[in-house]
């Protein structure tokens, strides 16, 4: 009988998980939220309340335990099992960590330190909770243990001598993690420079930028379209491209006078540092943003983008390539064309630059890209989600990671990039 009660309790909380994942791909399919962070922990814990949460408060149980028939022996108390299932969430729901909110208390804020021990303790209760639950033989959990929360036909007794012995085993399980971690040098540090080892801090006065500091970020980048080499526009070539993110008050942001002379001084601080690191990027782009703080749980975030090349001079500080779906039909009408030139021993290439557009021409045929100028940029914007809560002003510094890099937020210049990789890059 217990071996029987032991293996559904296992198929309880393999359908509890499956459920629970099926739930929030589901959801996030029905509400096409915002493919980020910020949006996923949301919608995580959304979905924990649907399924967790709400049949926890009403009938303390699960449904994965309530269709497998098990039940918790002290059903009545269902504040206990709502703790429990509770604190397995927030011990595993990203972008939140129980070491900080107790050392920062009022406060919550997430530093290197706290982070790290944080992990630390959650691969020691993990390692710790999978010996209790086999040497228990399935009656209980670490959980389960401290809040003597017991099923049906798996009970047990709290021993003083089966405490001390958790207590010691979750001690040596976190030195021995400590000195795993120390030994391979797993530290916070180490994984943040070896992500962010396009990042970096330059040489800007504070003073200057309204007591905001610029964010630079410096990569080769296949996303760069210059005046000066017109094979930027006609095959996929990676260029040194800086970037620059300033946060501004919303009032100077939305003043077309003051974003230009940010830009400007930008601009300038940034070719000096360039001087002494001995970097010259092809293209600098600067990315001005403001947010406001919503009603509930959302903010509003919102952008100006601008483009810079110091080898073409002439176009100044400028809005980027105008472009949209007619850029596509673009260039396979002009490829077409020059494609029935190939037999011609001769191909001459040379551009144009005008004021207002550029122009490339391959024999008699060409192809024109029209200059947006600083003041046609249209502002964008998105409503994006605080949560966990926290000041805004951490999250105008709080940058999504993926696989190392820095995501490329380029659908300014989408039809651009992919008429010339997938249509003149190929064809020509």
């Amino acid at each position: 009988m217990q071996l029987i009660t032991v293996i559904k309790r296992i198929l309880s909380n393999i359908i509890d998980i499956i459920l629970y994942l099926g739930l929030f791909i589901l959801l996030n399919f029905l509400t096409q939220i915002e493919n980020n962070l910020d949006a996923s922990s949301f919608l995580l814990f959304i979905t924990f309340i649907l399924y967790f949460g709400l049949p926890l408060f009403f009938i303390g149980n699960t449904f994965g335990k309530l269709f497998l028939g098990l039940k918790w022996k002290n059903s009545r108390n269902i504040l206990l099992i709502n703790i429990k299932y509770y604190l397995y969430f927030l011990a595993f729901f990203p972008g939140f960590s129980l070491i900080s909110l107790f050392t920062n208390f009022p406060y919550f804020k997430i530093n290197n330190y706290n982070l790290a021990i944080s992990i630390q303790l959650l691969i020691t209760i993990s390692i710790l909770d999978l010996i209790i639950f086999l040497f228990s033989l399935g009656k209980f959990h670490l959980l389960d243990y401290i809040l003597n929360l017991k099923l049906e036909n798996l009970e047990f007794k709290k021993k003083e001598l089966k405490s001390l012995s958790i207590i010691l085993l979750f001690w040596t399980i976190f030195i021995f993690t400590n000195l795993l971690f120390l030994k391979l040098d797993l530290t916070i540090k180490k994984v943040n420079d070896t992500v962010s080892k396009d990042i970096y801090f330059e040489n800007f006065p504070e003073d200057m930028f309204y007591g905001n500091k610029p964010f630079i970020v410096k990569l080769k980048s296949d996303s760069v379209f210059i005046t000066s080499d017109m094979l930027s526009f006609l095959f996929n070539k990676v260029y040194d491209q800086k970037v620059i993110y300033l946060n501004l008050p919303f009032e100077i942001f939305n003043s077309k006078e003051d974003r230009y002379k940010v830009c400007k001084d930008l601009l300038i601080q940034s070719m000096n540092n360039d001087i002494f690191t001995d970097y010259n990027p092809k293209q600098t782009k600067i990315v001005l943003r403001s947010f406001k703080e919503g009603y509930f749980l959302e903010y509003y975030s919102y952008n100006y983008t601008y483009y810079y090349s110091k080898e073409e001079t002439s176009w100044g500080i400028y809005g980027g390539i105008k472009n949209d779906s007619l850029t596509v039909e673009k260039y396979t009408n002009f490829v077409n064309k020059v494609i029935k030139q190939k037999n011609k021993k001769k191909i001459t290439l040379n551009s144009t630059l005008y004021n207002n557009k550029y122009e490339i021409n391959i024999n008699q045929d060409k192809i024109q890209f029209e200059k947006i100028h600083f003041n046609e940029t249209e502002m964008k914007g998105m409503i994006q989600l605080n949560f966990p809560p926290q000041p805004i002003i951490y999250r105008a510094n709080y940058w999504n990671i993926i696989n190392g890099e820095i995501p490329d937020f380029e659908d300014d210049i989408f039809y651009l990039k992919f008429s010339r990789d997938e249509i003149s890059n190929k064809s020509l």
